[in-house]
C-alpha cells in the first residue's frame, strides 16, 4: 500500500484495525511535509494560502504503528528503501515504511 502523508492523515488509525485483526499489510508513506493534492492547485491560484496544505516536517509516522504493535521503520536515503521493503515480504506484522 501506497500512501502519502496527507492520506496517512486520514488512515493512520486504521492501522490499529490491522494490528489487531492481524492483517499482513506492508505500507509506505512518501513523507515530504505537504499535502500535495491541495498545495499544487492552490499554488497557481492563491499562493499566498498555500501554507494551509504544509504539514509538519519528519514526522514519525513509523512510531505510531510501534505503539499500535506493528512495525514502523524511517527510511532516509534512496539506497535504505531495498533493505527496509525486503523483510517485510516475509514478515505477518502490519508495517508502515517511513519514507
Amino acid at each position: 500500500m501506497l500512501l502519502g502523508d496527507g492520506a496517512i492523515g486520514f488512515a493512520l488509525g486504521d492501522f490499529e484495525t490491522l494490528v489487531r485483526h492481524g492483517v499482513n499489510v506492508t505500507a509506505i508513506v512518501g513523507n515530504n511535509g505537504i499535502w500535495g493534492l491541495e498545495k499544487h492547485p492552490y499554488a497557481g491560484v492563491c499562493s499566498a494560502t498555500t501554507w494551509l496544505a504544509d504539514l509538519a516536517p519528519g514526522i514519525r509516522y513509523d512510531k505510531v504503528v510501534e505503539a499500535f504493535g506493528g512495525h514502523g521503520e524511517l527510511v532516509t536515503a534512496p539506497a535504505g528503501i531495498g533493505p527496509a521493503l525486503r523483510p517485510r515480504l516475509f514478515d505477518a506484522r502490519v508495517s508502515l515504511v517511513n519514507v
